[in-house]
């Protein structure tokens, strides 16, 4: 786990990213945009840590990522928040075991 400051440039992006970066088993995990204002918290693509900090996957809705936008749509899990909205946005289905269909 570790945190990082300046920008931070990626294989096939374009520009770099500059403000705070934070990484877990080399997992992005903290972003605090210091060009937009944006700030991501919580592992993308449904990753999460176990118990014992390993990473695992298994969170079907993003649960417990957050993506603030100011002056657009900011995501909380699968929920969308807009300048006068609120509504749910996860089109997947699961089964009993927590399973995606």
């Amino acid at each position: 786990m570790g945190k990082t400051e300046g920008e931070v440039g990626h294989t096939g992006e374009t520009e770099a990213q500059t403000g705070l970066f934070g990484y877990v088993n080399g997992i992005r995990s903290i972003f605090l945009d210091a060009k937009t204002g944006n700030a991501t918290f919580g592992l993308p693509n449904g990753l999460h840590l176990d118990e014992n900090g390993n990473l695992e996957n298994g969170n079907n809705f993003n649960e417990g990522r957050i993506e603030l936008r100011p002056g657009k749509e900011s995501v909380i899990g699968g929920w969308t928040l807009g300048n006068r909205s609120l509504y749910y946005t996860s089109k997947k289905e699961i089964d009993d075991n927590n399973n995606e269909k």
